[in-house]
């Protein structure tokens, strides 16, 4: 049975939504608001002034969803090979798991319910995957059991792989010079509204996020949906 039988249907933003309660709950942050608006409290430069460090996520729908990422790239394959030891770039998705609220009895039965969770890994991720492989592969190995771990206990330790801002804008730097130009979405989302920014003090919390596009406008503008397509990503016959 695929998780969406278990659960239904979530996007993107229903991830995003997710990570926020998590990091509400283990006090993470002071807000309990999408990552959208959350900037729109400060204003201008002083954004991120009580941050110092910097994080890169990228929020997927489901684990299926990661290998689009490649469509991005000019050669994915290079830019793994090049940035891979980078680790404050991550990718945030959603995944079901059991219920953290399942009773005695439900545990006794093996009747224990779902819910949605957030399963967290490197963007360019390298330890279980050889290098000199190719795409199809890497995208092989993903699906398998050895591959399909994460890189994180929970998505809140991502938190604790942020750099510094001079760090940070180098990285970005590189990652554009791989990315295509000019790439249109044909999805319900574009890619570059759920890339963001997060801000992240001393004491580990989040202080401040922003969407990448607006971080860094000159190296990844936001790009207009695909007229064509309709909402949901359906495309008119």
């Amino acid at each position: 049975m695929s998780e969406g039988a278990v659960l239904g249907t979530w996007w993107e933003k229903t991830v995003e939504y997710r990570f926020v309660i998590e990091a509400a709950m283990a006090k993470k942050c002071d807000f309990a608001a999408p990552l959208s608006g959350a900037h729109e409290r400060s204003a201008g430069d002083n954004i991120f002034g009580f941050a110092d460090r910097f994080i890169l996520i990228e929020f997927k729908r489901d684990k299926g969803q990661i290998v689009t990422e490649k469509s991005l790239f000019k050669n994915f394959e290079d830019a793994r090979r090049s940035l891979c030891e980078y680790e404050h770039h991550v990718i945030v998705y959603g995944k079901v798991v059991p219920s953290s609220l399942a009773t005695d009895k439900q545990v006794s039965d093996e009747k224990i319910p779902f819910e949605l969770g957030l399963g967290a890994r490197h963007y360019f991720q390298r330890s279980r995957i050889q290098d000199g492989i190719s795409i199809d592969e890497i995208e092989a190995a993903i699906k398998t059991p050895e591959g399909d771990n994460d890189d994180f206990e929970n998505a809140m330790q991502t938190l604790d792989k942020g750099v510094c801002r001079e760090e940070f804008d180098k990285y970005l730097k590189l990652l554009a010079k791989f990315k295509k130009p000019d790439e249109r979405s044909k999805r319900h989302i574009a890619p570059e509204e759920m890339s963001y920014v997060i801000g992240v003090c001393s004491k580990g919390k989040i202080v401040s996020t922003q969407l990448l596009y607006e971080y860094a406008p000159k190296l990844f503008p936001r790009l207009a949906l695909d007229k064509t397509v309709l909402l949901g990503g359906q495309e008119p016959d």
